[in-house]
């Protein structure tokens, strides 16, 4: 059941950025074609913004896996007292 939260959770978290970029390219075409360069400016920007956080996900993503799959991975538990004063 976790398993299926976290992936209905990345899925969205990947499907927004997306769907953003998606729709500034295609109004990126449109300024290309009247050469509005100011505003394909602007578009530039937010699509950029949003590929760096697909960027940070799929990273994140990567790095949870490797985790999971290392067998390694020491658990140990720590009071409060002693996490606080480390």
């Amino acid at each position: 059941e976790l398993r299926i939260d976290f992936v209905a959770n990345a899925s969205h978290e990947l499907k927004t950025p997306l769907t953003s970029i998606k729709g500034y390219v295609d109004s990126l075409k449109s300024d290309y074609e009247t050469q509005n360069f100011s505003a394909a400016k602007e578009k530039l920007a937010v699509v950029e913004r949003n590929v760096n956080k697909l960027h940070v996900l799929v990273v994140d993503l990567l790095t949870l896996s490797r985790l999971d799959a290392s067998a390694e991975t020491a658990k140990e538990e720590l009071g409060t007292e002693e996490l606080t004063q480390e």
